[in-house]
């Protein structure tokens, strides 16, 4: 029978493709990994046009101005797009362990809008989130939004939380801060400006 296999060009080429899958089956996660190489040399990247959107560089401004309005300017900085695994740590867990990751992970992956710190020290005084639409809409975004106040007020990072608008008002802004900043001693950790 082999034999009869051989003889005819139509039987070789199927057994050398049925050979050739057997060969692929075996080593297919090597081949994946070849293809991958071949494929991708390195991943490409673009730079983005700005860190801040138009409505969050909208709101930067009046957040310097009403901080400069308030003498703050000298005393704090404003930081934007921070990490929020940078603002706190995983507390009661064994660096490393399952657990640990686990909870990790839940903040590695997520930013908050701006983070005013300490001048000198860079101490967190407080997060500011920007609050568009989609935080209302986005069951999602809704969700995350829950889950980040949740992590900051067990860390005692107070939250405040804007609206996005057309136009802000600067000393409605201020006394926001000023609330937020002043309460810092007496544990209210979150507040939602209107």
């Amino acid at each position: 029978m082999l034999q009869n296999l051989t003889e005819t060009p139509t039987s070789l080429v199927a057994l050398a493709v049925v050979c050739l899958l057997m060969v692929c089956l075996v080593y297919r996660r090597q081949l994946h990994d070849i293809w991958d190489k071949l494929s991708h040399d390195e991943p490409r990247y673009a730079g983005r046009p700005a860190l801040l959107t138009a409505a969050e560089r909208r709101f930067y401004e009046v957040l310097r101005a009403a901080l400069e309005a308030d003498g703050l300017a000298q005393q704090a900085v404003v930081c934007c797009q921070v990490r929020l695994a940078d603002l706190v740590e995983v507390a009661g867990e064994k660096t490393g362990s399952p657990s640990w990751w686990r909870a990790y992970r839940r903040v590695s992956q997520k930013h908050v809008d701006f983070v005013l710190c300490d001048r000198e020290s860079f101490a967190i005084r407080c997060v500011i989130e920007l609050q568009d639409r989609s935080h209302v809409t986005d069951r999602r975004r809704r969700a995350r939004d829950e889950e980040v106040r949740g992590v900051l007020g067990q860390a005692g990072i107070p939250l405040l939380e804007i609206p996005v608008q057309a136009r802000y008002d600067q000393i409605d802004l201020m006394l926001a801060l000023r609330r937020i900043l002043d309460s810092q001693g007496t544990g209210k950790a979150s507040a939602t400006a209107r």
